[in-house]
């Protein structure tokens, strides 16, 4: 992977709203350590209610996806990692659609319009809804985008990404969630503070 790749993987768009004091490293291992671990909260909390309507003004609630996979994701259409990923989701969203959600709440934006025409134009599959404020302080603040968080099927977080990801962890979290075979190993951790 040439350098400047592999250095994208690690960056993210700085939220307005961002917090200084918290911290913007993942709660998971560099890949480079430990290649195929995944890890996940040991005793997760439930998500946090949305309260929010999708960008056709339907409600989203994640009470809907119970018995789903739910990849939250935090994002901007003038962000440049987040505009990366959405191939990437998109495939996701495909490859697994009768298993997995994939919500992804816009941010630091102000025209619901603008943001379902870019969605429209970038082809996404997936439901997009209108971050709030009150929303952001309830998942940590979202110090920057794209910030996602992988919800299992119980409705309760398991794991936060800040930043542009490989997106293989998603797959191999999606599958390992799943019960379906994977090519790693879960561990473990608990949560002190790397996801709430």
């Amino acid at each position: 992977m040439p350098l400047l790749a592999a250095a994208a993987f690690a960056t993210g768009c700085h939220s307005t709203h961002a917090d200084p004091k918290k911290s913007t490293a993942s709660a998971e291992p560099k890949q480079e350590e430990v290649h195929n671990l995944i890890r996940f909260v040991k005793n997760p909390d439930p998500a946090p209610a949305l309260g929010i309507n999708d960008l056709d003004g339907k409600p989203i609630s994640l009470d809907e996806f119970k018995g789903k996979i739910v990849l939250l994701n935090f994002w901007a259409t003038w962000c440049g990692p987040c505009r990366a990923e959405i191939p990437d989701l998109i495939d996701l969203q495909k490859k697994y659609k009768d298993q997995l959600a994939i919500l992804a709440l816009a941010t630091d934006e102000d025209d619901p319009v603008l943001v379902k025409k870019f969605s429209q134009k970038a082809g996404i599959n997936y439901r997009i809804g209108m971050s709030s404020d009150e929303l952001r302080v309830k998942y940590g603040g979202i110090p920057a985008l794209p910030t996602s968080f992988v919800i299992d099927a119980q409705g309760r977080v398991v794991q936060k990404h800040i930043g542009l990801n490989d997106p293989s962890i998603y797959e191999l979290e999606v599958r390992a969630l799943l019960g379906l075979p994977f090519d790693g190993k879960v561990d473990y951790f608990d949560d002190t503070g790397q996801v709430f």
